[in-house]
């Protein structure tokens, strides 16, 4: 486990222990951890687990499979930056909930047994450029007051929706392809969401209409769908051609190359600030005076 510092982890299997694989956790001290380039597989509960409002971590190009509950989980505050990892046949992908902020980019996400990736319980995920198939369940999912910016992403033959906002949740789908055999291919129940220039692809004949839209205040724009939207009980209003244009909202904890929140690191020898952060250059800098690629 680890609690404090700026490890780097990399280059290592993890495998079956009767719980967590790697624990980040921390609420005393701030932990800065690279987890790089590791196996981590058969673990009793989660691959990684992020703990504390100081878990600040990038767990980039590990392989994460095979664990029980979950590959990686991030909760209570903590505000990881989760990249270009392979996840599968875990039971869920990866779960963000109780408060914490992840940015899950460029990951492949495939053959979990339940969800690719949930966020809940008032947490944030910025999700970008991800693909997400042949989960058991739902591509995305997000509830319980979550908020989730779903942004470019290719999520296709999931075992239920691609993407699934309920329970107060808010966010955006933008620029996604999301497609399938079921019914549904996006639901939204009791949401606030903003759905704009997604693909809403169904393989088959769908028996509904691709998208359904209950009990929802939602912005919608410039969608291609199989078929066209159900709606029930909500607010829709069309977006103008100049709101078409979607960037991510600059929270801090997404500012800076490592995604880790500025005002929290050590000062940087280089930084470049990215609207989202897809096509931000890996770059040298340097923390505690120590030299690291991210």
């Amino acid at each position: 486990m680890v609690t404090r510092g700026s490890p780097s982890i990399t280059n290592n299997i993890i495998r079956d222990n009767s719980f967590t694989g790697l624990g980040i956790h921390s609420e005393s001290y701030l932990t800065l951890a690279m987890v790089k380039n590791n196996k981590i597989y058969g673990n009793g509960g989660a691959g990684i687990a992020n703990y504390g409002q100081y878990s600040m971590s990038l767990i980039e190009n590990n392989e994460i499979y095979s664990n029980t509950n979950v590959g990686i989980v991030s909760i209570y505050f903590a505000s990881p930056i989760i990249r270009e990892n392979h996840l599968h046949h875990n039971g869920v992908g990866i779960v963000v909930r109780d408060d914490a902020k992840a940015v899950i980019i460029r990951n492949n996400i495939d053959l979990n047994a339940m969800v690719g990736i949930t966020v809940t319980s008032s947490a944030t995920a910025k999700i970008v450029a991800n693909i997400l198939v042949m989960n058991g369940t739902v591509g995305v999912n997000v509830d319980q007051q979550a908020t989730a910016e779903i942004y470019k992403n290719t999520i296709s033959d999931n075992g239920a929706e691609g993407i699934y906002f309920k329970g107060g949740a808010e966010g955006v789908v933008d620029s996604n392809d999301i497609s399938g055999i079921l019914p549904t291919i996006a639901r939204f129940d009791k949401s606030r969401v903003r759905i704009s220039n997604n693909n809403f692809y169904s393989m088959e004949s769908p028996k509904e209409n691709s998208v359904s839209i209950t009990n929802t205040n939602a912005l919608m724009g410039n969608n291609s769908m199989t078929r066209g939207a159900e709606i029930d009980n909500s607010n829709i209003i069309p977006l103008t051609k100049e709101q078409m244009v979607y960037q991510l909202s600059p929270e801090p904890f997404w500012k800076s190359e490592t995604g880790l929140p500025l005002d929290a690191l050590p000062p940087l020898v280089t930084s470049i600030d990215s609207a989202t952060a897809e096509d931000a250059p890996k770059q040298e800098l340097r923390l505690k005076g120590c030299l690291g690629i991210f």
